[in-house]
């Protein structure tokens, strides 16, 4: 059996590991957090050739909000638990979820702040993540038939 033939069993396990801390997230204590920082920024970005008739418009949201568990603050930037960009969150060329998410996360708002109770540094405010966890599940079924 050649090493081709493992990747739909790792796709699989790694989609089920998915699923499950999506699912755990949602068992995750819960504590008050401030946005810290809170910027939708728009960026024009062009093609790879340089051509200024495809250049098109790119927005960018920048997030960091801070809470407290057992005395100890912490500063993190992640709204989801699993493949979520650190301290940046690239939008879709239309803008609109990246300016969703502005509005819904102003500077100084009070949120919820799920963390790990294992490991507190591990935190989000919006738990779950079961759409990574669907598309790893499609990739592994695709695999398992192409493999």
């Amino acid at each position: 059996m050649t090493a081709v033939a493992f990747l739909p069993y790792l796709v699989t396990a790694i989609g089920l590991g998915t699923l499950v801390v999506a699912v755990w997230s949602l068992q995750w204590p819960r504590v008050k957090g401030t946005i810290d920082v809170s910027i939708f920024d728009r960026e024009w970005e062009a093609d790879s050739w340089g051509s200024e008739t495809t250049i098109q418009k790119k927005g960018k949201f920048y997030l960091a909000y801070s809470y407290s568990v057992g005395g100890t603050r912490y500063q993190r930037s992640r709204i989801a638990p699993l493949v979520d960009v650190d301290w940046q969150f690239s939008s879709s060329p239309d803008l609109s979820n990246a300016r969703d998410r502005s509005q819904w996360y102003r500077e100084g708002a009070v949120v919820d702040v799920s963390y790990c109770p294992f490991f507190p540094q591990w935190s989000c405010l919006e738990p779950g993540g079961f759409l990574v966890a669907l598309l790893l599940s499609a990739i592994a079924a695709i695999l398992f038939f192409v493999v």
